[in-house]
This record gives C-alpha cells, sequence and structure tokens, in this order.
C-alpha cells in the first residue's frame, strides 16, 4: 500500500536483506522471503552490513540476499558434530531450502560478489553449509571464482565433505 519494497533504513537495510539475515527458523520466516520476492524485491540489491565472519577477515560493507541467506542458514540446512537433524528440526531445513530456492527462482545471480568479492558459494564454503553448496552447483555456480584475496570457495572449506563437493 504504497511501501517502497526496495527501500532502504537508516542503515542501508532492504526489508528483504532483512529477511534473510535472521536465519529460517519458522515456516513465516520462509513464507516472508518468498512474499517480498513476489512483491518485486530485488534478490539483487546490495545492502548495508557490516560484519567480519572470521579472525583476520576483512569487513563486509555491503552484501547481497542470496550471501547472506547462505551465511544465516547455515545451522538450519545442515546436521551439526554427526547428529542428525532432529524431527522438528526437519521442517526448518525445508523451509530454508524453499526459500532459498526461491531466491534463486526470482534471479538472485549465482556468481553476485559482494563488496569483498566474495559470492554465495564462497559463504557456504566458509560456513560450512553444504546443503546450500550443493544447491548453488546444481543452479550453476563457478568453482573457480575468486574473491578480493585470491582465494576460490575451496579455499574456505573445512570439512572433507565440502572439500569432495567442491572439487567436483
Amino acid at each position: 500500500k504504497g511501501a517502497w519494497i526496495n527501500g532502504k533504513d537508516a542503515r542501508g537495510v532492504t526489508p528483504l536483506g532483512a529477511a534473510v539475515h535472521r536465519g529460517v527458523y519458522k515456516k513465516n520466516h520462509a513464507d516472508l522471503i518468498v512474499y517480498l520476492l513476489e512483491k518485486g524485491a530485488d534478490p539483487n540489491a546490495k545492502y548495508g552490513v557490516r560484519f567480519r565472519y572470521g579472525r583476520g577477515d576483512p569487513v563486509v560493507e555491503r552484501s547481497l540476499p542470496l550471501s547472506r541467506f547462505v551465511i544465516s542458514n547455515s545451522y538450519t540446512m545442515n546436521e551439526r558434530k554427526g547428529r542428525k537433524i532432529h524431527k522438528a528440526r526437519k521442517h526448518e531445513k525445508e523451509n530454508a531450502i524453499r526459500a532459498m530456492k526461491a531466491l534463486i527462482n526470482k534471479g538472485a545471480k549465482i556468481a553476485g560478489k559482494d563488496s569483498i568479492g566474495r559470492t554465495p558459494l564462497h559463504w557456504a564454503a566458509k560456513a560450512g553449509n553444504y546443503e546450500a553448496a550443493k544447491i548453488l552447483l546444481a543452479s550453476g555456480a563457478i568453482r573457480t571464482h575468486r574473491d578480493n584475496l585470491g582465494s576460490l570457495p575451496l579455499d574456505y572449506a573445512e570439512s572433507a565433505e565440502m572439500i569432495a563437493l567442491l572439487k567436483g
């Protein structure tokens, strides 16, 4: 009703950026992402978000919704420490996958780079989000893109499973 779907708040965050930032823990979190995309939210609008993911990492000043989604959902989309996903969490995973696929289907750039040159695949490897990496590769993500530090997604992978996937 007149709200600008791609408007930014004082911090430079779009509504879609805010929705993907927290992660998908309930069905309505995924529904909100899908709703914003259906109403015309730009899945490639860089938005302000200052964060540093690890020691020695450069500060990300501007991120893309798909990249931030991959980081925020590494817990909901994957098994942790050898434990299977609990039945109650299975729905979180399904909803997160649905929201991620909606981002991709609405045109989120698989190879879009943030302010430090990282693609969603770099972030999937760095965050250990194996499920997201599989989806990205199935959607055409390129394993050989380098970030501003000259690193490939493979350079950030730590688990044997992720390394094998990225070596493909």
